[in-house]
């Protein structure tokens, strides 16, 4: 006779499973395009491929007429399907990967000020402040520095970018006496699912920025300047057209067009964008309630004419470096916009 036994191993715990790490917005988007693809490859392919006798006949009539109604049936799934695809790729589009940073600037030997501000429609953003007096004024003119009022910058990056992207200027601007902001848009920190809009809600987040350094005791409100690169620069735009008193603009390539920014994202020798295009630019004003008519070079004339305004043009030139910062705060000094001194403006040319 056999005597039952107790196994040992009952007692131990058993290992927690490991956590499933959540994937990143870009992969979960390819996952919905590829099970969208098996879905379509199902419906339209599946039953066409069966075999005579494993075919469920429920219709009357030939062959000719079974087939010229099955097919009916799948294309009126078509428009569905092109409007799933047409909203995924928008919003794939508008929220683009970004890759986590640590640079500061206190990388560039400057001392900042971590802020936190609301946009106009309530999206939080993050930014850093860079005060002009320094150790080395405050020795040099001591109690005036803290009564005294400085012209200011906002810098604004582009679509994909960061805060980052825009610390080779601050240097620079800060030893030309500027109150530096260096704001990071909607889609990045804290407001990192919203979507990017090339712009045209950024404005807002600009318009935020400048009025965060008014009201600070030791800026002076009537020299806010905007520096934007890239979409930064049309969202520059668009905040100096809500927004006469920001004092001058400096713009690095903005896009001009709608088209030319989903062209841009997608590739430019892609010949269905220019079938789409209008699909696309439909569902992006859907999405986000704006009108994709403000990305146009046309509506840049009417806000630089009212301002001075610094623009680079060529694709070979790097903005962002310390030598066209130099460059920059020469150019508002031009303009009495920064510092009282008068300079010769910089080589890069002016609209």
């Amino acid at each position: 006779m056999q005597r039952p036994v107790m196994n040992p191993m009952f007692m131990e715990e058993k290992e927690a499973p490991a956590p499933r790490r959540k994937p990143k917005l870009h992969q979960r988007v390819w996952g919905w395009i590829r099970a969208g693809f098996k879905w379509v490859t199902r419906i339209f392919f599946t039953n066409f491929f069966r075999s005579e006798r494993a075919r469920l006949r429920i219709e009357d009539g030939t062959r000719v007429q079974r087939f010229v109604r099955g097919l009916l049936y799948r294309l009126a799934f078509v428009p569905v399907i092109l409007a799933i695809f047409v909203v995924t790729l928008v919003f794939a589009v508008t929220h683009p990967p970004h890759y986590s940073a640590e640079a500061d600037p206190t990388l560039q030997g400057v001392y900042y000020d971590p802020v936190n501000f609301v946009s106009e429609d309530g999206t939080r953003l993050e930014g850093w402040i860079v005060p002009v007096f320094d150790a080395k004024r405050v020795l040099e003119e001591k109690e005036r520095t803290l009564h005294k009022k400085h012209p200011a910058i906002v810098l604004v990056h582009d679509y994909m970018g960061t805060r980052q992207q825009m610390l080779p200027l601050v240097p620079a601007l800060h030893d030309a006496g500027l109150v530096v902001l260096v704001v990071g848009l909607r889609g990045t920190g804290p407001s990192m699912g919203t979507g990017q809009t090339f712009g045209l809600k950024e404005q807002m987040d600009v318009r935020a920025a400048v009025d965060f350094l008014r009201r600070r005791s030791y800026v002076d409100a009537a020299k806010v300047s905007v520096m934007g690169l890239g979409t930064g620069a049309n969202a520059a735009v668009g905040a100096a057209a809500q927004d006469a008193n920001i004092a001058a603009l400096i713009l690095d390539r903005p896009i001009e067009s709608f088209d030319q920014a989903m062209t841009n994202r997608l590739g430019r020798n892609q010949q269905w964008l220019s079938v789409l295009m209008p699909l696309f630019r439909y569902t992006f004003e859907a999405m986000y309630h704006v009108d994709a008519d403000q990305l146009t070079s046309a509506s840049f004339a009417t806000v630089t004419s009212t301002r001075p305004t610094l623009r680079f043009g060529d694709v070979n030139n790097e903005p962002c470096q310390p030598q066209n910062a130099e460059g920059i705060a020469a150019f508002l000094r031009y303009h009495k916009v920064a510092g009282t001194s008068t300079s010769t403006m910089a080589s890069t040319g002016r609209d």
